[in-house]
């Protein structure tokens, strides 16, 4: 799979998509009002008060764009750094890899959680306060880690020509 992410087509698809779906997220917000998207709040206490503050028409806005742009939305940008990170990660592509797609698993997670509280099917929000900041800190990671690879990359290019 990691290969198959780490493909110069595919990299560019999954560019494409992160870049498009990120910006989907404005037609979400826009129907959610006043105040962060849930992915945006730490706490579970918050995200279960920004739920209460909002209509029905609102959460179900929100449950769309949490189950149709938030879903597939890791899978873009996790596809993107992991497979960068084994394209240019060297003999370590496969551990470098680890972060993005752990960002992909607990990003999905956090869905799951929030489509039960937006549905009023469960009440497991209290998880947000390890899966939130946990996609942030596995994201910047990732994305870091990403940065590194195609760095270094360009440098050892660079300096076997010279």
């Amino acid at each position: 799979m990691l290969k198959f992410l780490s493909r110069t087509p595919v990299l560019i698809f999954m560019l494409a998509a992160f870049l498009l779906i990120g910006y989907s997220f404005a037609w979400v917000q826009a129907g959610i009002g006043e105040g962060p998207l849930l992915d945006m709040i730490n706490s579970g206490v918050e995200a279960r008060d920004r739920i209460a503050a909002m209509t029905d028409a609102q959460r179900a806005r929100h449950l769309f764009g949490t189950l149709v742009n938030d879903m597939v939305y890791p899978l873009a940008y996790g596809g993107l750094l992991a497979g960068l990170a084994f394209r240019f990660g060297g003999g370590r592509g496969r551990l470098l890899a680890i972060p993005a797609i752990a960002t992909v698993i607990v990003d999905v997670t956090e869905n799951i959680v929030q489509a039960l509280a937006l549905t009023g099917t469960a009440d497991v929000l209290a998880a947000k306060d390890l899966l939130t900041p946990l996609k942030f800190g596995l994201f910047i990671l990732a994305a870091m880690i990403a940065l590194g690879v195609i760095i270094w990359a360009v440098i050892g290019r660079v300096t076997k020509k010279i």
